[in-house]
């Protein structure tokens, strides 16, 4: 639907994951050593989802909440993007939050609904504002949306693939790059 232009000119990118976890310094969610934190644990999702929409140039702001272990609890990023829109992502491991992301153009918006990592369902809206399309998503997978990654994986190795066409390594590598960016930040 992005490829076909009928959004228009992106404007904005919004994607949020947050769920609550119990506050527990034993557990590996809240664990600095174990890559606790919203960012490592849950943030990936709203990241990667922003980057696949249009890769981040600029990481513009960064502000969100440590826990007492030391992970950040819940951050909010405002990124600039190569097609100059912006994208602002949020991720939480202390609150729920709506797990749904959006992108904005001057032509319509696009709604993936909830859980972001394995969407629900797509609302398509014109400009101004009405349902264009809408599509539920009815096949589920066995891993609550994970195992279509591991089976993505699973056969890009059987095919001798050293890199996916789905999600290529740059691209890998640059949503590590971004979120190595907003780490930094949150602890400085």
């Amino acid at each position: 639907m992005i490829a076909s232009g009928m959004l228009g000119q992106i404007i904005t990118v919004q994607a949020d994951f947050g769920a609550k976890f119990p506050v527990d310094s034993e557990s590996r969610i809240y664990d600095p050593a174990l890559g606790g934190g919203a960012l490592l644990d849950v943030g990936i999702y709203p990241i990667a989802f922003s980057t696949m929409v249009s890769p981040a140039k600029q990481l513009l702001h960064v502000s969100g909440r440590l826990a007492k272990t030391g992970v950040d609890a819940s951050f909010t990023a405002v990124l600039a993007n190569e097609d100059g829109s912006t994208a602002t992502v949020f991720s939480s491991i202390e609150t729920e939050s709506p797990q749904n992301a959006w992108i904005a153009g001057t032509e319509g918006t696009l709604e993936l609904q909830r859980p972001i990592c394995c969407g629900s369902g797509l609302v398509l809206r014109s400009a101004d504002g009405n349902i264009v399309d809408s599509r539920e998503f009815t096949e589920t997978s066995p891993a609550a949306g994970l195992g279509w990654e591991a089976a993505h994986v699973a056969q890009c190795v059987a095919d001798g693939l050293a890199e996916s066409s789905v999600m290529p390594l740059d691209q890998s590598l640059a949503i590590a790059q971004t979120m190595d960016e907003i780490a930094a930040r949150l602890r400085a």
